[in-house]
């Protein structure tokens, strides 16, 4: 009796498991693969916000790969618009830097973060995507 009593604790535990472990996307239909990239992005999107304004008509910003203080730049470019948009290599580590007139004073904004690539199983495939790298330099 106690032998059958563990049987059917370990049924209960096995199905629940088992049906708990269902993919969203059961039926595999065509729909599904459409949002499916199989092939790992090399490239990411990185969305820069900083401060226009009298004081600041057009700001620099310098991109470093990996912490600034490295001194490891990447690129430098002026910009006259409070979003700009580039694409940047995956799997790196980045930090973006620009300095601000106010008043007398100069004032460093620092900020940067890493395009990550993740993955997921859709049906027998394997998808990736990166996430957005959403940088903010916007003067406080």
């Amino acid at each position: 009796m106690h032998f059958a009593i563990n049987q059917k604790i370990f049924l209960l535990v096995f199905l629940f498991i088992f049906l708990g472990c269902k993919s969203k996307y059961e039926d595999c239909t065509e729909d599904d693969y459409k949002a499916c990239n199989t092939y790992r992005p090399v490239t990411g999107e990185v969305r820069i916000q900083v401060t226009i304004n009298n004081e600041n008509p057009e700001v620099t910003i310098l991109a470093f790969e990996g912490d600034f203080e490295d001194g490891n730049l990447v690129w430098e470019k002026v910009v006259r618009q409070p979003r700009y948009t580039v694409i940047m290599s995956t799997d790196k580590k980045y930090s973006f830097t620009t300095t601000y007139k106010k008043d007398i004073k100069s004032i460093v904004a620092v900020d940067g973060g890493k395009l990550k690539v993740s993955s997921y199983t859709m049906c027998e495939y394997t998808c990736y995507e990166t996430n957005l790298l959403e940088i903010d330099l916007v003067l406080k």
